[in-house]
């Protein structure tokens, strides 16, 4: 199996939840970063982290990837289910 979306870092952090082998093909990019909380602190963790790479280290909110293990964010919650194909054009416009 090939990876050819992700960078090496995230292709390697994909591969690592799979059994099969997985090759990465993309580009090298930024380390994966992993932020540990327990389930009623994840929305305040995953919220202050995501304002300090807008705010902060001035990144674009179309360049931030939040992968949970649970349940989505409330606000991606809201936008997907309001608008099912506007949420997936958006999608597309930023890839």
């Amino acid at each position: 199996m090939e990876n050819i979306r992700n960078s090496q870092q995230i292709a390697k952090v994909a591969a690592s939840l799979v059994e099969d082998s997985i090759t990465a093909r993309g580009p090298n990019s930024y380390e994966v970063e992993f932020l540990v909380c327990d389930a009623a602190e994840a929305i305040e963790k995953a919220d202050d982290y995501v304002e300090k790479l807008t705010d902060h280290e001035r990144w674009k909110p179309g360049e931030i990837a939040l992968l949970t293990t649970m349940h989505r964010h409330p606000v991606h919650a809201e936008i997907a289910d309001k608008d099912r194909i506007g949420y997936w054009k958006i999608g597309r416009a930023h890839v």
